[in-house]
């Protein structure tokens, strides 16, 4: 079965190509801050391989943006690097509004229901966070 143009004459991707390059991204993001990991694990004496983990970590980052707005191109023919009009911003901030009244409700119950002042990732990433100033600075 055939694709439906678009307006630049190119097929759109099938709906399971779309989520094939979600889940692709997914992943991908999510393996990117394993070198934190790596640059926890070497010992701090060692600067070169510090370093390079920290660049490996930086750069991980610029290269899956390159790919992901690569992709966007082909996906999509609409613009999406634009100057965000008042509507976008007003729905900016309320949609922010509403992020922050959500967690102080949510923060309200899981200190009420279970008697934790902070959710056990927050601890991780603080513990994280606080034990290599490389990561504090590089993340």
């Amino acid at each position: 079965m055939m694709q439906p143009l678009n307006d630049s004459g190119r097929s759109k991707p099938s709906v399971a190509t779309r989520i094939l390059i979600f889940l692709t991204f997914f992943v991908l993001i999510q393996l990117v801050p394993f070198m934190l990991t790596i640059i926890r694990g070497l010992p701090k004496a060692q600067l070169v391989g510090r370093s390079f983990a920290a660049a490996g970590y930086i750069l991980g980052y610029v290269a899956l943006i390159i790919v992901m707005v690569v992709c966007m191109k082909r996906v999509t023919d609409h613009p999406f690097w634009h100057r965000p009009s008042r509507n976008n911003l007003a729905y900016l901030f309320i949609a922010f509004v509403i992020f922050l009244a959500v967690e102080m409700v949510l923060s309200g119950l899981n200190s009420r229901l279970f008697g934790q002042t902070q959710t056990t990732n927050n601890a991780v990433i603080i513990s994280l966070l606080k034990s290599d100033r490389w990561i504090f600075f590089i993340s």
